[in-house]
């Protein structure tokens, strides 16, 4: 049972120990591009080169292209880490390998008798310990069921959070109504953005701001009391914010990134390029709006101001994983200032250089596997035949040319050819005869 843990816990830190630090640096350097890019390049770019990490995270750790940079560039950081800090981090060939001394020529490996060898065994003194110990718990299983507990902690936290949002949804069906006036717009603002589908309508007293949600089934949330006093231009505002999201598909996103959140719980690289991803996407949302209203943006501006003087001391996204108007009031003076701009005016130009900074960097800086990787040891250390070496450059067993004792391998190298040769001769057995 504890071998067949270390097994899959082998295998998982396969996938997740490369990722880990892939990712990291990946978040690192998409952050420094976003920095530089930030002032004067359009949302819609910084927002593509996002996504490129939500990419990255379901693209294999090993997959590499002659084209990468990091895959051209980790040979010589690791050279130069290594002689920094006088250490090797690289598997160890057969030239590495510390050679035991060979037996004797005259010494042959001899079946031990299997009867010799019980009777030993059956006369070791009470408490003695065997040669063998019983197979441990490695730190990868151990690190591997650390992430196990903490994945089942915040699946319970998202299912409780959805929990709640259905009981907002129960509580409200029979309480409140629509008003005509307010359906008419919300018909009128769908067929605008050619939405095929209107959302849901849920009012709570625990809401603070509109607010969407429902991958499968949208819904649109509002506070109890938010029709009372609005109007009906900021009404059409409100309206073609949150129906953009769903127009653009930003929930499917949301709720992806929500999930790879869970996943990589344990990276806090995840939760930085999570908030930056939410600012970028509202920026995103309130271009495809003024893209609609083109010159009566100015109004929408208004209703945004209005409406965060609102929010300014109330918390827009109660940690329901919501998508609302003000996620983050305190970042409204960027928003804005691209509101005064006349992006629409731009569409195919923004598009194509989105598509071509999306590729540019898929090509430079997303694969990250070493090109050549492990194959050198392997196929050095087959054609050697050194058991220790193929240990090292390969998990696989020895292959067959290492089975039968070859000339000057040493005695090991013959106890390990017993040992693969007849599989009804234990390690032990076939060990013995070094030590007679």
């Amino acid at each position: 049972m504890i071998s067949a843990v270390n097994h899959v816990a082998q295998s998982w830190w396969g996938w997740m120990g490369p990722m880990i630090w892939q990712v990291s640096l990946l978040i690192l350097i998409i952050s420094a591009i976003d920095l530089f890019l930030r002032r004067w390049a359009w949302p819609q770019v910084r927002y593509a080169i996002w996504l490129l990490i939500l990419i990255k995270l379901f693209i294999p750790p090993s997959w590499t292209l002659p084209s990468s940079l990091i895959s051209r560039w980790q040979p010589v950081a690791q050279a130069r880490l290594e002689q920094i800090l006088d250490v090797s981090f690289q598997s160890p060939t057969t030239k590495d390998v510390i050679k035991l001394p060979a037996l004797p020529s005259e010494m042959k490996t001899v079946r031990p008798d299997l009867r010799s060898s019980k009777e030993t065994t059956a006369t070791l003194p009470a408490g003695a310990s065997p040669l063998t110990a019983g197979p441990r718990l490695g730190w990868k299983a151990v690190a591997m069921m650390g992430w196990i507990l903490g994945l089942a902690v915040f699946t319970g936290l998202l299912a409780h959070r959805i929990t709640r949002l259905r009981r907002w949804h129960k509580n409200q069906v029979e309480k409140k109504t629509i008003p005509v006036w307010y359906y008419e717009i919300l018909v009128r603002t769908a067929d605008r953005l050619k939405l095929g589908r209107l959302p849901a309508i849920v009012f709570s007293d625990e809401a603070k701001a509109p607010a969407v949600y429902g991958v499968f089934r949208p819904v649109l949330l509002l506070p109890a009391v938010y029709l009372d006093s609005l109007s009906e231009e900021d009404a059409e505002h409100v309206l073609l914010h949150e129906l953009a999201h769903l127009k653009r598909g930003d929930l499917w996103l949301h709720g992806l990134f929500l999930l790879i959140q869970i996943v990589y719980w344990f990276n806090p690289l995840i939760i930085w390029a999570r908030r930056q991803m939410k600012h970028v996407r509202e920026v995103c949302c309130d271009l495809t709006v003024a893209s609609l209203l083109k010159e009566k943006t100015v109004k929408y501006r208004e209703t945004l101001l209005s409406t965060a003087r609102e929010l300014l001391t109330e918390s827009a996204e109660p940690g329901m994983g919501l998508l609302g108007v003000f996620e983050d009031p305190f970042r409204l003076v960027v928003r804005l200032k691209w509101l005064e701009k006349k992006t629409w005016e731009n569409r195919k130009l923004i598009t194509a250089t989105a598509v071509l900074v999306t590729l540019v960097l898929t090509a430079g800086i997303l694969p990250m596997g070493s090109p050549d990787g492990d194959q050198e040891n392997r196929k050095e250390a087959s054609q050697s035949g050194d058991f220790h070496a193929v240990g090292q450059a390969d998990d696989r067993r020895c292959p067959s040319d290492a089975r039968t004792p070859q000339p000057g391998a040493g005695g090991f190298g013959q106890a390990r050819g017993l040992y693969e040769g007849d599989p009804t001769v234990s390690r032990r057995e076939a060990v013995l005869p070094l030590f007679q």
